[in-house]
């Protein structure tokens, strides 16, 4: 564990949402809403900016699809997949069954390292440690937990080059 002790979390929580977006410099957004809720696609409409995209691209991706903007439908999902491409991260809580999905393009030693301080975050901050986690990436899925990926079942080389996580309270932090 001692190699992945220079991970830190620039902030002493980060809060337990349903949602989340960790972009490919490591800052963290927990997406909520009202309701304590929150999707994916309304953090990118509210500031396409902060994800490399304009208003117009983003319109323009529903405008093809045929789709109402905000939508759960095939523009959103493209729009997602673009994004996990460039190296954003998609976390996703479900309630029933409880598990936790996690999209991403492919593991690299950075990734890694992001996905080790989420889930030490998790285990440590939350007391979550045997939920069901499903690593989905292009051609491969995960199946785990964070108490395994703390454990190193998932992180098994020395990756250690002092990376930060940076919890964001809006949108507009991950600029």
């Amino acid at each position: 564990m001692e190699r992945y002790e220079s991970l830190i979390i620039k902030e002493s929580i980060i809060p337990l949402a349903y949602a989340y977006w960790i972009s490919p410099i490591g800052k963290i957004l927990p997406i909520t809403d009202k309701f304590g809720q929150g999707k994916h696609i309304d953090s990118i409409i509210e500031n396409p900016k902060a994800f490399g995209l304009t208003v117009d691209e983003v319109q323009a991706m529903y405008d093809v699809e045929g789709e109402t903007m905000g939508i759960e439908g095939r523009a959103r999902e493209k729009l997602i997949k673009q994004l996990i491409n460039q190296g954003w991260i998609r976390i996703r809580r479900y309630l029933k069954p409880e598990m936790w999905t996690i999209n991403i393009n492919r593991i690299t030693p950075k990734i890694k390292k992001i996905l080790y301080s989420f889930a030490k975050t998790m285990v440590d901050q939350h007391k979550i440690k045997y939920d069901d986690v499903k690593i989905d990436m292009i051609n491969k899925v995960i199946r785990t937990s964070f108490n395994d990926i703390v454990n190193e079942s998932l992180l098994n080389e020395n990756i250690d080059d002092g990376f930060e996580l940076i919890v964001c309270k809006t949108v507009d932090d991950l600029l």
